[in-house]
């Protein structure tokens, strides 16, 4: 009998496909280089953002067409840029984050896990109190959420839910993790300052035609989620999301809007057209490939509001929890562009210079990121050696219900590398 050997990748191959790609991708960052450098015309101070808002107001009207661009409604201008504030001398900074094992048909049964952390780290002489201290062991408790083969199969059609499915009931554990520690801080006495890993809102809520097609499930998720923001709202919270590594275009695509000519705007027909060449002009324009040249370090761009469906009065606007945002330079040289995400009853500019502040010395500390949200995710995460605890457990006790149920053998294989 005879086997292959498995044998390493030939690169030799892909070397005329890799040199074609390096020149292509040196070809568009060039010209992604000159793009943005036209558009940055925006941010001058003398440039006149009524023309940007005239355009949106004219794209709204027409009702075939939908241009997601951030809109500068909070009060702050577009060309004009942040300092941050400074750091509260007593407070509590939260963070939270999770890690799920996903469902595996190769396995003996069919499961999912999911586990929620925080970290709590208590500023100033409050620190000190008997309640707080009581706050800071109770906040030590982790959310376990376990799905068995009952729970992972959809009730109308039979079929497992989706992966999709599971990181959405990660998201909002997440969230509803965060609104406990404020309301534990809160009732010691300290000031919450709560961040999230990535968006606060779930990334399924973030999904327009999920919230246009799934009424019930998008519902509850969006009550969910309202019930959350309402406790960390009472408790007087600072409340936010950090991303890392933005790719959103939000705001690159409300300077696009300066490249319309006046005389295309009331004409409908030339303006879907110069709007179709504008998409096409959009490729790999980010709003980081904008910022990353011109916003100083430790400064903070203008509050817009993100043009999500969501985002609309009649889902969270109706609760008064509408998501604002702005991007972040941490310095102090080679600016990190970061993305803040938080609802409008904790967006003043005190508030936001006191988080931007923090985030600004986490990330020191961090070493790129913030340390509290690492201290988050290495309390949250799930290892390998978890999923086999669980699964030798699974086994066990099938064996004592007389049920001799095995992996399949490409599982057992895998196990054995």
């Amino acid at each position: 009998m005879f086997y292959n050997v498995p044998m390493p990748l030939d690169v030799a191959q892909l070397i005329p496909q890799l040199r074609q790609m390096s020149a292509q991708s040196t070809e568009m960052r060039q010209w992604r280089l000159q793009r943005a450098t036209e558009m940055r015309r925006v941010f001058q101070p003398a440039f006149d953002v009524s023309v940007i808002d005239a355009a949106q107001a004219k794209i709204d009207r027409l009702q075939d067409v939908r241009w997601s661009a951030a809109r500068f409604n909070a009060g702050e201008r577009l060309n004009q840029f942040y300092e941050i504030g400074e750091e509260p001398k007593d407070y509590a900074l939260i963070s939270s984050d999770g890690s799920q094992i996903m469902p595996d048909r190769h396995k003996a049964v069919q499961y999912a896990a999911i586990q929620v952390a925080s970290a709590c780290i208590v500023y100033g002489q409050s620190g000190k109190t008997p309640d707080v201290e009581r706050a800071l062991k109770a906040a030590q408790h982790k959310h376990i959420r376990f799905l068995g083969e009952v729970e992972l199969y959809d009730e109308s059609t039979g079929d497992l839910i989706s992966p999709g499915e599971i990181s959405a009931e990660r998201d909002l554990l997440e969230i509803e993790q965060l609104a406990d520690q404020c309301q534990r801080f809160y009732s010691a006495g300290l000031r919450p300052i709560a961040v999230a890993d990535g968006s606060l809102v779930p990334f399924s809520l973030l999904n327009e035609p999920f919230v246009r097609n799934n009424a019930p499930r998008a519902t509850e998720q969006l009550e969910r989620i309202n019930r959350a923001f309402d406790r960390m709202r009472n408790c007087g919270a600072i409340v936010a999301g950090y991303i890392e590594r933005p790719n959103s275009n939000t705001v690159a695509r409300a300077c696009a809007l300066a490249d319309i000519p006046a005389e295309v705007i009331d004409d409908d027909a030339q303006l879907r057209q110069h709007l179709r060449r504008l998409e096409q002009n959009m490729r790999g324009i980010t709003d980081r490939t904008l910022l990353e040249s011109i916003l100083p370090a430790n400064q903070r761009t203008a509050l817009f509001q993100p043009s999500w469906l969501i985002n609309a009065p009649a889902y969270l606007g109706r609760s008064g929890h509408t998501m604002v945002g702005c991007y972040l330079a941490i310095g102090p040289s080679a600016p990190l562009i970061a993305r803040l995400e938080m609802p409008s009853w904790c967006a003043a500019p005190e508030q936001v210079g006191v988080l931007s502040r923090i985030m600004v010395r986490h990330t020191h500390m961090g070493g790129g990121y913030p340390l509290c949200l690492k201290a988050a995710h290495e309390e949250a995460v799930l290892a390998h050696s978890d999923e086999q605890a669980i699964d030798r457990i699974i086994q066990r006790n099938l064996i004592d219900q007389g049920i001799m149920a095995r992996p399949s053998s490409k599982q057992e294989a895998k196990e054995k590398r």
